[in-house]
């Protein structure tokens, strides 16, 4: 499903929007994996992303936000969503992330009134922030005191570490819908990163890995328990 959103995004010109916004085709697995999908669009594009699914003549989906954007306010009013509520059905969240629905003859104005009411935000840089280095062995120390701190959200986000992987040539690609590479490092701990086809095999492919991300125990994914 991320590939076939990057493919939507580009073949319709909407890496420069404020939000983009993609219409996935109507599957099984479609509505459950919109949010998912809607979080890589922001990480690779620098934009926020609205990810909707068609049933019928309704769209249903998820929505997460750049940085600067605030998707749904405290106040109701101004929020992207909160200064677009005539063009859906209905809608709820926070500054970051949203469920709305919508009729699907509304698509276009929504989408024109979303942007409109979205400030620009800059193109997607190459710099690659993290708050420490880390190193393999540093690994369980790191899960147990993250996990004191729990649960993290907005606002209060986890750290992020640098963290050199060597691949055994033991790493495998998982998943359908959404693809990802999952690397074991250790007995019980696995590196884990979601990306486009060409990305998950290039991992494959590669001997030394620097890998940026967060740490953590007993991660729950889409598709269970790592």
């Amino acid at each position: 499903m991320l590939y076939q959103a990057e493919e939507y995004i580009s073949a319709n010109g909407l890496e420069k929007d404020n939000v983009i916004v993609v219409v996935l085709p109507e599957t099984k697995t479609a509505h459950g994996i919109v949010g998912i999908v809607a979080g890589k669009i922001v990480e690779k594009y620098n934009r926020s992303a609205i990810v909707l699914a068609k049933k019928s003549n309704i769209l249903k989906g998820s929505g997460r936000a750049v940085g600067s954007h605030v998707l749904v306010s405290p106040d109701g009013k101004s929020g992207i969503l909160d200064k677009s509520k005539d063009y859906m059905l209905g809608y709820g969240g926070h500054k970051a992330a949203c469920g709305l629905s919508l009729k699907a003859e509304e698509l276009k104005d929504f989408i024109k009134v979303i942007n409109d009411n979205a400030e620009a935000v800059p193109d997607v840089s190459d710099t690659v922030y993290y708050d420490f280095e880390a190193t393999v062995d540093m690994i369980p120390q790191i899960a147990k005191e993250m996990a004191e701190f729990e649960p993290f959200g907005e606002g209060f986000r986890p750290l992020t570490f640098k963290i050199n992987l060597k691949n055994k040539q033991d790493a495998v690609i998982i998943g359908s819908s959404v693809k990802g590479t999952k690397i074991p490092i250790e007995q019980h701990i696995n590196a884990m990163y979601f990306g486009t086809d060409e990305e998950n095999q290039n991992i494959l492919e590669t001997e030394n890995i620097e890998a940026v991300g967060n740490v953590a125990s007993n991660i729950r994914t889409w598709q269970g328990v790592l």
